[in-house]
């Protein structure tokens, strides 16, 4: 065989340098690739997250005009004989308690159980402290109002299901009589817990305050004084307590529940139970959403002022978390 041959014959190998090159350039498409997973499962989370809430707004029209006694729901009598359409109130619900220990202590696993909230639906309904007691009753427990299969009777049990969702109601008492219902669902991950607002302060809707114990194990709804910045679509709060941003941080979504104003008459054209959706936050005290607030007074109009319904993030800490619960609001069921 001839040197020429021998050197047809041999197969020539990958250096060192070349060997090196293309595992690094393995590693930088492994990179890219793992870096995929997260944002797909987080995606797919959302997804699914999304589609359970869409069957749970169908479940909930159903409790609504199936179970629910509408006659037992408190209504603004002065409203209704002015001929004037009232604005979102929430329905009665029921929550578990999550006590912080006594410091020094251990909270017992088991502590808390279901509480009747009616107290605080009449206050944030009425914008007082110190309701008339009895307006109205807990009508929908358990399996009525929660996505899990085995229904928690304690707040230790609740904490079985690791990714719950659950509605709540509110309803709207028209000139004429008739009544329409709005639903918002919203999901509890295991150990999370929910400030209360305060309702004990002075003005709580515009000074909106947390209420630091006890904490609630299923999202709280908070009801929020806000204006409209002149010519956006910013609103902003001058609350110093709880902040707008930290209620209502990117994403979140929230409903108009009415209008207050010095000025009359704007009431019952106002666009109440119109889903508002942030898109950022500006300031401490400011948000702008993304739908169009053109048709709504803003600040300069008589101090033209309207309430928000609002479910704030869970608790982290003594603050609130970065993510609003509420998935789906679905109005006029």
């Amino acid at each position: 065989m001839t040197r020429a041959a021998n050197r047809l014959g041999r197969r020539r190998g990958l250096s060192l340098l070349e060997t090196i090159i293309a595992v690094a350039i393995l590693g930088v498409g492994m990179v890219m690739v793992a870096a995929m997973f997260p944002v797909a499962l987080t995606e797919h989370r959302r997804s699914a997250d999304t589609s359970r809430a869409l069957e749970m707004v169908s479940k909930a029209e159903a409790m609504l005009h199936n179970r629910l006694d509408a006659r037992l729901l408190w209504v603004d009598s002065g409203l209704l004989r002015d001929g004037i359409d009232s604005p979102w109130n929430l329905l009665p619900f029921a929550d578990f308690d999550v006590p912080l220990p006594a410091p020094g202590s251990v909270l017992v696993p088991g502590m808390g159980d279901l509480v009747d909230r009616s107290d605080y639906t009449d206050a944030i309904n009425l914008w007082s402290p110190f309701p008339p007691a009895g307006f109205t009753k807990v009508q929908l427990f358990g399996a009525d109002v929660l996505s899990d299969l085995v229904i928690p009777l304690t707040d230790a049990q609740t904490q079985n299901a690791p990714n719950r969702l659950v509605w709540y109601g509110f309803y709207r008492q028209f000139a004429d009589g008739s009544k329409s219902f709005a639903v918002a669902v919203c999901k509890q991950r295991r150990k999370q817990s929910f400030y209360l607002q305060d309702l004990s302060v002075a003005g709580p809707t515009v000074n909106p305050t947390i209420l630091l114990s006890p904490r609630e194990r299923f999202p709280a709804p908070w009801r929020v004084t806000v204006a409209r910045s002149p010519g956006t679509n910013d609103l902003f709060s001058v609350s110093t307590a709880a902040t707008l941003d930290q209620l209502a941080p990117r994403g979140s979504k929230l409903m108009i529940q009415g209008g207050t104003s010095v000025a009359p008459g704007l009431l019952p054209t106002f666009p109440a139970g119109r889903i508002l959706t942030v898109a950022q936050s500006l300031a401490t005290n400011q948000i702008r959403v993304l739908e169009d607030l053109s048709d709504i007074p803003d600040a300069s109009a008589n101090n033209f002022n309207f309430d928000v319904w609002i479910f704030p993030p869970a608790a982290l800490g003594d603050r609130f978390g970065p993510d609003s619960p509420v998935l789906e609001w679905k109005v006029s069921l």
